[in-house]
């Protein structure tokens, strides 16, 4: 691989807002992109990271274009892995409406997760814009996080260091 490397960011094609910014594309268009060509330059490497509101199925398109198009020598592919929380435990129906993944417990009374935007979200189809993520997400997101971290929770004791002190 050359030693220029120049990182792509895939991103659900709900998302084209994103793609004013420099080397952001939507999936439609970096697979019609690399169809086309431009990313089999053999002084040039690419490390394609895949963004928000990219499906499983989509990556594996997205995949296969590379090596059908002989773009896999000189792209790299990286989709950090998310576990999503469990639908039932976030009271979702439609796995594409969970919005957390990988929550995990990282001291007594803290835990993380990671934004997960389905391109198909609930709270995306009339209100997407493509430019930030709406409030309405971020606070669907943090309730769908307070019965996953209790689930973390083995005992109604423990329980008891997540509520405010006075």
């Amino acid at each position: 691989m050359a030693d220029n490397v120049i990182q792509v960011v895939v991103v659900g094609d709900r998302f084209e807002g994103f793609c004013c910014r420099a080397n952001v594309y939507t999936v439609s268009a970096f697979v019609s992109a690399a169809r086309s060509g431009d990313f089999t330059s053999p002084d040039q490497s690419f490390e394609v990271v895949i963004g928000q509101g990219v499906t499983t199925y989509e990556t594996e398109l997205i995949e296969h274009t590379l090596v059908r198009f002989s773009c896999s020598t000189v792209c790299v592919m990286r989709h950090p892995q998310s576990k999503l929380v469990p639908r039932h435990l976030v009271h979702k129906c439609d796995p594409s409406n969970v919005l957390i993944a990988n929550l995990e417990r990282v001291g007594s009374a803290s835990f993380q997760a990671v934004l997960r935007i389905h391109n198909n979200n609930e709270l995306l189809i009339d209100h997407q814009t493509g430019q930030h993520v709406q409030g309405m997400v971020i606070v669907e997101a943090t309730r769908q996080n307070v019965p996953g971290c209790l689930r973390k929770i083995p005992d109604t004791a423990d329980a008891s260091a997540l509520l405010p002190r006075d």
